[in-house]
């Protein structure tokens, strides 16, 4: 999964998110930070798998994921808290994406991710965007696609993750009772 499938840039005021993007798997964020001239063949991003972790699992875990995908999820062989939690009545939906499909918006400012299970009947949008000043936007949405029961699709969360470098010392987070979200 992981060093397979053909790179995605976004671009802006001097900003650049480089993504792998392999067939049907969720897209993982390869590079994040100043655009020092990342090409836009696909030569040349691949020639920066050279400078980026490459994702070789270690020996003694073999099937560990060291570049999380944008929702993370245990099927991916994630160790962490899953990206998405969902429930079916009082049955866990673990999902598995059967099917993902990612496109540069006009302008290459913009990724689009539509991915669905078709086991599990659930639906994921997730937009990843450039904003002027470079600032990196994240949008999902969750869609229950099972048509046929009547049994609704409990989200408990849904997390965007991005990968932060481990000299970050401060974060900033949009969400909370600051703005009076409820």
């Amino acid at each position: 999964m992981f060093d397979n499938g053909n790179h995605v840039a976004l671009r802006r005021d001097g900003v650049a998110v480089v993504l792998k993007a392999p067939e049907n798997e969720m897209p993982q964020v390869e590079y994040w930070g100043r655009n020092f001239g990342v090409p836009s063949a696909e030569d040349g991003l691949a020639a920066l798998d050279a400078m980026t972790l490459k994702v070789t699992p270690p020996a003694e875990k073999p099937d560990a994921a060291l570049r999380p995908s944008l929702l993370p999820q245990g099927a991916e062989a994630f160790a962490g808290r899953p990206g998405l939690e969902a429930y079916r009545g009082a049955t866990p939906v673990f999902v598995r994406w059967t099917a993902v499909e990612t496109q540069v918006a006009e302008g290459g400012h913009e990724l689009l991710v539509h991915a669905k299970d078709a086991v599990n009947l659930v639906g994921l949008d997730v937009r990843l965007r450039l904003a002027e000043g470079g600032l990196v936007l994240m949008d999902e949405r969750i869609t229950n696609i099972d048509m046929e029961h009547d049994e609704p699709l409990t989200v408990n969360w849904l997390d965007s993750v991005l990968p932060v470098p481990r000299r970050t010392d401060h974060l900033t987070q949009f969400t909370g009772r600051w703005p009076l979200e409820k």
